[in-house]
């Protein structure tokens, strides 16, 4: 008597839990009919922006107190550009993570360089561009190279004396001295050569003055000789002329 006592309890106490799942499977099938249905991908490729339309990052939440801004840490590199693509939509691109100091775009070999105010707001640029469809491609924005910045320590404390010379009779100093004496010999060879050219080509420059000089007046001579024989020959026909005339 009393096992079925029991029996009917519990069969009353799973009675209302069926009861409650059910009903709260119909309300959850409802509110999934009642979710509107997710945007289309559009089919050219590119994602629908409508929805990051109007989202900002506020930079001052990004922005360490004396931060420097602008610099090669922030500056990334995108690859696999579409050959179109010009410098406004670059910047339009990347406007949500603040305004740009730097924009390059080799359309050639599609890829281009852009230049943030920080660098978490480069960080998060990238985690969000990376790999984004853009006109049928896939963009690849990665961190741009820069040179690295070499600290040397521990250099040894006679980096810190003064210069140190060759000491008088050593074999250093003998051969020093002697390629100091050979340098000076051909300093000295070369600056005389020099001045002999120079001397050379002045003096050249005046002989070809004089002869052009020269030349210039041989030629008003010729001329004037030339000039002295037709008044001459004209002298003579005249006189014969008048000769005639007094025969007659």
């Amino acid at each position: 008597m009393q096992s079925n006592k029991t029996f009917n309890l519990e069969k009353q106490n799973h009675t209302p839990r069926k009861h409650h799942q059910h009903h709260h499977q119909q309300q959850h099938h409802q509110q999934q009919q009642q979710q509107p249905p997710p945007p289309p991908i559009p089919a050219n490729g590119q994602q629908a922006s409508s929805q990051n339309e109007g989202l900002t990052i506020d930079l001052k939440n990004f922005r360490k107190p004396g931060e420097k801004t602008f610099t090669q840490r922030s500056r990334l590199f995108v690859g696999n550009l579409p050959p179109d693509i010009t410098e406004e939509e670059m910047r339009k691109l990347f406007e949500k993570y603040g305004k740009a100091g730097e924009v390059f775009i080799h359309k050639d070999k599609g890829f281009g360089f852009i230049r943030l105010e920080t660098r978490t707001l480069a960080e998060i640029a990238k985690v969000e561009l990376d790999n984004m469809p853009l006109r049928g491609k896939q963009l690849r924005v990665r961190f741009a190279c820069h040179s690295a910045s070499l600290t040397v320590r521990n250099l040894p404390q006679e980096r810190e004396q003064p210069p140190r010379f060759a000491q008088p009779g050593s074999f250093e100093y003998e051969y020093a001295m002697r390629w100091k004496a050979l340098i000076e010999m051909e300093k000295q060879q070369q600056d005389q050569v020099d001045r002999n050219i120079k001397e050379a080509r002045e003096k050249l420059e005046m002989e070809m003055e004089a002869a052009r000089h020269e030349h210039q007046v041989m030629l008003m001579r010729q001329d004037l000789m030339r000039r002295q024989e037709e008044l001459r020959r004209m002298e003579e026909l005249h006189n014969q002329e008048v000769q005639k005339r007094k025969q007659l």
